[in-house]
């Protein structure tokens, strides 16, 4: 009798781990599922990332803007919350979600609903402005469910704001080089030149911690660089034209 017990005991405990398991393997994924995804306009996937915008101190206002996406299977309440990370004195920042919300606002007062599977690509906006300042001002922008806190999703925007390099003389002749683009670049990025004379002047590639990577010789007065990024590893360069040991422009670009 004991024995036929305790074997009873035994396969209802067994069976009870069994439903257990068949529990949290069925459910505990979704109690923690993250339905909300970030995308840019270019279907990136930038969902707790980190994103670079680049513009100079004479930009009146960026406007950034991103794609929320629902991949759950129910309609999902979202709100967006600010964070200053680091913030250049003297400039402005604000975000628009159901409305455009003044710079003392840190979290959207009203929520939108996204649709299951759907979509949300016109509704946010991150605004800066740099008001003549340069520097790099960090914002982070986190979107959540109203209704599960644990459904969020962020991305980091940086504004890198740098002074543009005024139209240079070289032996009193006008010159021009054009800001890098795309910005921030995938497969290649692009700068284009109008020099008075390509004599002596250089184009030099180096890393954030000033390493030099390449060194190009301009042999025509006018044209353009592509730089691939096959031939880079994903982060900022800094490039530089100078002749004879003079910079005449320098900036930034990004390969992702």
């Amino acid at each position: 009798m004991l024995q036929i017990i305790g074997e009873y005991t035994k396969n209802n405990q067994m069976l009870k781990n069994s439903l257990l398991l068949y529990f949290l393997i069925a459910f505990f994924p979704k109690m923690f599922a993250q339905n909300l995804n970030l995308y840019d306009f270019d279907d990136k996937v930038v969902s707790n990332d980190t994103v670079y915008f680049e513009g100079n101190t004479n930009d009146n206002l960026l406007e950034i803007g991103f794609k929320i996406t629902n991949s759950g299977t129910s309609a999902i309440n979202v709100k967006v919350k600010k964070e200053e990370i680091s913030i250049i004195d003297g400039t402005e920042n604000y975000f628009c979600w159901k409305e455009c919300y003044t710079p003392d606002i840190f979290v959207s007062p009203d929520f939108l609903t996204i649709e299951a599977g759907a979509t949300n690509d016109r509704s946010f906006k991150g605004d800066y402005k740099p008001n003549k300042n340069n520097g790099e001002s960090e914002i982070l922008y986190t979107f959540f469910n109203v209704d599960d806190t644990q459904d969020t999703v962020s991305v980091l925007v940086i504004y890198d704001i740098t002074t543009p390099t005024a139209i240079t003389s070289v032996k009193n002749n006008s010159i021009f080089i054009s800001k890098p683009y795309p910005v921030p670049a995938k497969e290649f990025v692009s700068i284009k030149f109008n020099l008075d004379k390509a004599d002596g002047v250089k184009l030099e590639i180096f890393s954030l911690q000033g390493s030099k990577i390449e060194e190009k010789l301009i042999e025509q007065r006018k044209g353009e660089f592509v730089l691939f990024s096959g031939n880079y590893d994903p982060g900022i360069y800094i490039y530089q034209f100078s002749k004879s040991g003079r910079i005449i422009d320098k900036g930034k670009f990004i390969f992702q």
